[in-house]
């Protein structure tokens, strides 16, 4: 049974750490020792610079590097383990208006590659700048079940009951998430 935990950078939500580690772009300023599996880093041509924190990303490239992680990107960074999301793939099988975060694309690449089991762990959303992007994950999770992967998010229940509906007929069709031109 292959297991993946996704974890994201709220560490007053981490609990358990099973199987290998699927981190989202700047999980050493949280987690500073942690060497995890993969990283995602979709962010086109990514330059290390956020505009509302200067300092943020410090030395990414060399936490990148010196973590022996597989790097998952959308645009060439340059990096010695890196390899590309297939956005086209990716845009082939779910609607582009459901690729709102990285774990759309985490949450694809676990049923490409048969992961039997993901947990969510560190992964808030609600509150902050990544609100926007609940009602399009818990599509991701909806589909990611479909496809017989188990997921387990702790804090899906609140997300579910927190989110307006969304009317998925009045969202139009977007040729590419603006993260994938």
């Amino acid at each position: 049974m292959r297991e993946v935990t996704f974890l994201g950078l709220y560490n007053k939500d981490v609990k358990n750490l099973s199987g290998e580690i699927w981190t989202l772009n700047d999980w050493f300023r949280v987690f500073p020792k942690l060497n995890p599996a993969r990283v995602y880093q979709i962010h086109f041509e990514f330059s290390g610079m956020h505009p509302a924190d200067p300092g943020r990303f410090k030395d990414w490239r060399k936490h990148y590097e010196d973590s022996g992680a597989e790097i998952v990107v959308t645009s060439d960074l340059g990096f010695s383990r890196q390899r590309f999301f297939d956005t086209d793939r990716a845009l082939k099988e779910w609607p582009a208006a459901d690729f709102q975060s990285t774990m759309s694309c985490m949450l694809l690449d676990a049923i490409w590659e048969g992961v039997d089991v993901v947990n969510f762990e560190g992964i808030a959303l609600l509150g902050d700048e990544y609100t926007y992007q609940v009602p399009a994950l818990l599509r991701n999770i909806d589909a990611t079940r479909a496809a017989g992967v188990r997921v387990n998010a702790p804090r899906e229940q609140i997300w579910r009951d927190s989110i307006s509906t969304v009317d998925w007929s009045n969202i139009h069709e977007i040729a590419k998430p603006y993260w994938m031109q």
